[in-house]
């Protein structure tokens, strides 16, 4: 048995089937700078911070390299965007499914894929209306 301190060793793949490329070394972000504040001044950037809906080092980063902050988004554009996410998750879980039945040589309904299908493009056509009724 394994101790709690020991950890799994990772196992390195060839060939990364998913995630995110790796990065150039001169565009990883590995150089740490600290900076100090009084309590007034830390207490303003966390409020800049909840208004642009950015984390800390992010405002910061943006702020000192003279890049563009924008202002918080209204309550609508987070919550269109939260269903949006959620109606892209169904989707790609559809596919997964459709694909892996297609692998494995299994009949597809395709009556239930079309109700889900249409019950997603419902709830889409709905924030499609909302957004251009603004």
């Amino acid at each position: 048995m394994k101790k709690p301190s020991e950890k799994m060793p990772q196992i390195r793949r060839k060939h990364k089937i998913f995630g995110r490329p790796a990065l150039a070394e001169k565009e990883r972000r590995s150089v740490k700078i600290a900076v100090f504040f009084n309590i007034e001044e830390a207490e303003m950037l966390k409020e800049k911070c909840a208004e642009t809906y950015l984390t800390l080092p992010e405002f910061l980063r943006r702020a000192s390299l003279s890049r563009q902050i924008e202002k918080r988004k209204s309550d609508f554009d987070l919550e269109a965007l939260t269903e949006l996410r959620r109606c892209g998750h169904n989707f790609n879980q559809l596919a997964r499914e459709l694909s892996a039945a297609r692998k494995m040589n299994l009949e597809i309904d395709f009556e239930k894929v079309e109700k889900v299908f249409q019950k997603q493009m419902t709830i889409l056509n709905k924030l499609n209306r909302k957004i251009i009724g603004e």
